[in-house]
């Protein structure tokens, strides 16, 4: 059993390495700013570590398409292009809230969603902790998460002495569940379940049921084929969609 589930996850590793090619290449492209019209749903999209805003371009555009104003944040410090995020989760939130804060100021809208990839996912609910007042709690409505690491991944193990972030996503850790209301923003956990570098039972936290993509690894949602895509963006639409019906 043990070497089947070796061999089966070794499967992954080239349609890991091609999104990983495709990500890093996204992330030298220029950030999207896309047009925003009053009275729409706004999302907010996050990337997860190696990534600037820049790879959720495509995404974004697809679901530009479906009459969402979408926003993408600033790129998150301590490196850039393909280092970008690789922070710790916390200096990630600390700077996400405040783009949060000046997006709300700027657009003056009263809610918004959040989709986040992989680290992305767990940024804006880290951020739930570090709320003044209440105001970011209150305009965040919920959250569709892709791929991201719940439980952590074994492969933090192995980068850990040279990523900051991997410390925070090590395998057997339930990264949520002293944070006050994050599972309660929780609308959708997508789980890529080709996924080589987070395993797909890692995906979710307990108590919540995932929604498995077969076919998806680690990046496919953000870099992968076009009909990877737009599978992606309109799920992400009919959930959003179906909870404000």
């Amino acid at each position: 059993m043990y070497i089947q589930s070796v061999i089966e996850r070794g499967s992954r590793l080239p349609g890991f390495i091609r999104g990983s090619i495709l990500q890093t290449i996204s992330t030298l492209d220029k950030r999207r700013e896309f047009a925003f019209v009053p009275g729409r749903k706004n999302i907010i999209l996050v990337p997860g570590a190696f990534c600037t805003s820049s790879v959720m371009n495509r995404l974004g555009d697809m679901l530009s398409q479906f009459n969402f104003n979408i926003f993408l944040p600033s790129d998150i410090p301590y490196y850039y292009g393909p280092l970008a995020n690789t922070c710790p989760l916390s200096d990630a939130a600390k700077r996400f809230i405040m783009d949060v804060y000046a997006i709300i100021g700027k657009y003056k809208i009263d809610d918004f969603y959040i989709v986040g990839h992989s680290n992305g996912g767990l940024i804006p609910l880290i951020a739930l902790n570090l709320d003044i007042g209440g105001k970011y709690n209150h305009a965040f409505k919920g959250i569709i998460t892709l791929a991201t690491p719940f439980k952590g991944t074994d492969i933090a193990k192995i980068v850990k002495p040279v990523l900051p972030v991997a410390k925070d996503i090590l395998p057997g850790r339930n990264l949520i569940d002293n944070i006050r209301g994050a599972k309660e923003k929780i609308i959708l956990c997508v789980q890529s379940r080709n996924d080589f570098l987070v395993p797909p039972e890692f995906q979710f936290p307990d108590g919540i049921t995932p929604y498995g993509l077969n076919g998806f690894n680690h990046m496919d949602f953000i870099v992968g084929s076009s009909e990877q895509i737009s599978q992606t963006a309109k799920l992400i639409k009919e959930t959003i969609d179906g909870r404000d019906n």
